[in-house]
């Protein structure tokens, strides 16, 4: 697969200019030891209801695919999506971000999060 040499990459440097040290979580470009917790959100129905999946969870290797593009859109694009993670863990709660649609020449929002972490 193209995306696979970007799941081998596990960089977690906070002194990078792309992480966000925000009051009581980091922002952070997206790494492959994030797919784990990503398949996790991804399996609740609660959770994918919103996203383009309308409810059925996101299978591993789906994860593993857009996970993948997450990481190579910083590389090629230098911006993309932000993996969300709590001062109080050092496990992702979610993520948001930029990402580029090529076929239609457009920047799109994205943001989830764990059904736990909804206001």
């Amino acid at each position: 697969m193209k995306f696979d040499r970007f799941l081998e990459t596990n960089s977690t440097d906070t002194t990078d200019t792309n992480v966000l040290q925000l009051p009581g979580f980091t922002m952070r470009p997206p790494i492959a030891s994030d797919l784990d917790r990503l398949a996790q959100i991804w399996a609740d129905p609660e959770v994918t209801r919103f996203l383009p999946s309308r409810g059925t969870p996101i299978s591993r290797e789906n994860t593993r695919k857009t996970l993948a593009s997450f990481m190579e859109s910083w590389e090629q694009r230098g911006y993309g999506v932000w993996i969300i993670v709590p001062e109080t863990s050092s496990e992702p709660i979610g993520y948001c971000g930029l990402r580029y649609l090529a076929e239609l020449e457009e920047v799109e929002l994205l943001y989830c999060l764990a059904k736990a972490y909804w206001g």
